[in-house]
């Protein structure tokens, strides 16, 4: 059962308000020092406030003070995780594993380090785990068509994407790995058009354009890309950034800005 601290602190991080519940927190940890619950509110909440750094350090003071419960080493290992410490991160997910077997987050986790880390095999043998633990569930499959992929098992993959489609129609997520990999495998090009326009036909229509429609108009075109340097988007948008027809607003082809959505 939670604590009124916890329900407290889900209150006010719904809420948004973040530096409250970061104040709250930081009023208990000073009176009550080796409480782990405290330290995972904090890196929890440090976590969603964008201060990894700092999360980190609660999540590993929560691990310390409580070092039997796997998940305060499975939240250990997600900061890490993100922070790119991925050896620390897969040491922290072992240790999750290692208390309780059962925790297929931990074993995705642990299968995603490794693949950061280029270690397939051992990212191969996690996965395989998770996907055992929590079969239907979205993120453990596109983990586990990860590794298969990085192992050479590519057709393996692809059954698996097509077999949790089949079983989960709505996973949009699973449908657009498995038409993106599609593009790049012996299909039929013409069943694979008509699967991304049925594709795009389940999805959600966009707002209408707030102009008017003018042929003669002048497009004015944003590009958000988190890699324009090394993604193949930036070779096929090359020509087109690098034409003389655009403005003097758009200076180079390499572009790189950053939303939070």
């Amino acid at each position: 059962m939670a604590s009124e601290l916890w329900n407290r602190t889900m209150s006010e991080v719904q809420a948004g308000r973040l530096t409250a519940a970061l104040s709250s927190l930081r009023t208990h940890q000073r009176m009550k020092p080796r409480d782990p619950e405290v330290a995972q509110l904090l890196g929890m909440v440090l976590m969603r406030a964008g201060e990894v750094a700092q999360a980190a350090v609660q999540m590993q003071r929560a691990a310390e003070l409580e070092p039997s419960n796997a998940v305060h080493h499975n939240n250990l290992g997600t900061v890490l995780l993100t922070a790119k410490r991925h050896a620390e991160a897969a040491a922290a997910y072992g240790r999750a594993v290692t208390l309780t077997p059962s925790m297929a987050g931990a074993w995705m986790g642990l299968a995603n380090a490794h693949l950061a880390l280029e270690r397939t095999a051992e990212a191969l043998v996690a996965s395989t785990r998770a996907i055992e633990l929590s079969p239907a569930e979205s993120r453990i499959v596109m983990c586990h068509v990860e590794a298969l992929t990085r192992a050479g098992r590519e057709a393996e993959a692809h059954a698996l994407l097509l077999a949790h489609v089949h079983r989960h129609p709505h996973d949009t997520d699973a449908q657009s790995v498995l038409l993106f990999a599609s593009n790049y495998g012996l299909d039929d090009p013409v069943a694979v058009t008509a699967a991304h326009r049925a594709f795009g036909e389940r999805l959600p229509r966009p707002e209408p354009p707030a102009a008017p429609f003018d042929p003669a108009r002048p497009l004015r075109i944003g590009i958000l890309s988190c890699d324009l340097r090394g993604h193949s988007v930036g070779f096929f948008a090359e020509s087109f950034m690098r034409s003389e027809e655009h403005t003097s607003e758009l200076q180079s082809p390499y572009v790189i800005s950053y939303a939070v959505f």
